[in-house]
Order: C-alpha cells, then sequence, then structure tokens
C-alpha cells in the first residue's frame, strides 16, 4: 500500500520488468525492517548484473555471502521438463530447452563480472553444486 509498492505493481501488471533502481529501493526499503537486520534476509537472483553490483555499492549495500548454484544446462532443462507437468504450477514460464539455453548463456555473459567483482572485493561469493538435488 506505499507509494512504491503501487509503482512495482503497476510495472507488473503491465508485463513489464521492475527497474533495477526500483529494485535496489525496495532492498533499502526492507532492510530497515528490524527483522531482516537482526535475522538477515536471501534475494533470489540478485545481483546478477554489474549494473546491479554498482547500484548496491552506490547505495553502501554489501551481501554478507553470496550463493552461486552450479548446475549445467542439460540438468536445468531436464528439470524444466519435468516441472513442466506440475499441475500445482502457479503460471506458464517460458521453460523450451532453447529458451533455457538462451537464459543460461546470457546468464553467463553477465555475471562473469559480478562473480569476479565480489571474490576480488570482497571474497564473499561462493559457488555450491546445485546438481545432486534441487532442494538440496
Amino acid at each position: 500500500h506505499t507509494i512504491l509498492g503501487k509503482e512495482m505493481q503497476e510495472v507488473l501488471i503491465k508485463g513489464k520488468d521492475i527497474l533495477p533502481e526500483t529494485a535496489v529501493r525496495c532492498l533499502e526499503v526492507a532492510l530497515m525492517n528490524a527483522k531482516c537486520q537482526t535475522r538477515g534476509y536471501i534475494l533470489d537472483g540478485f545481483p546478477l548484473t554489474k549494473q546491479h553490483v554498482e547500484l548496491l555499492v552506490e547505495k553502501g549495500i554489501i551481501p554478507f555471502k553470496l550463493f552461486e548454484l552450479e548446475c549445467d544446462v542439460t540438468e536445468c532443462t531436464i528439470r524444466a521438463m519435468k516441472d513442466r507437468s506440475d499441475l500445482n504450477r502457479p503460471y506458464p514460464l517460458p521453460d523450451s530447452p532453447e529458451a533455457i539455453s538462451y537464459k543460461n548463456a546470457i546468464y553467463q555473459s553477465e555475471i562473469m563480472p559480478v562473480r569476479q567483482w565480489y571474490t576480488e572485493e570482497h571474497k564473499n561469493w561462493m559457488t555450491l553444486n546445485a546438481k545432486s538435488n534441487k532442494w538440496l
């Protein structure tokens, strides 16, 4: 019910992506919450680009740890194909083998400078093997 929340809702209803600047503004608001300050927080899929890192640095937000789940494209494709048949799936996703391969290629090109920056600057980047179990 905030101005920021209404702004985000309008963008999402139109089917557009949230701008990185807006995502960081939301993160700033969340970080002011006492629970977040004492218990910590988890961001799924952020930061993904060098622009995200620059915005976080500009705001003085330094994640304590960043975990990259390592899983090859073949395994991701197999999991996506299994998820397709899940009747409880909340919404349709573009998860064809071609789409997954394309998303992975973009991810690999975008994440390299992010991984390098956090590894060198803060030594807080960790890679975990996610192939054995998608929930482990």
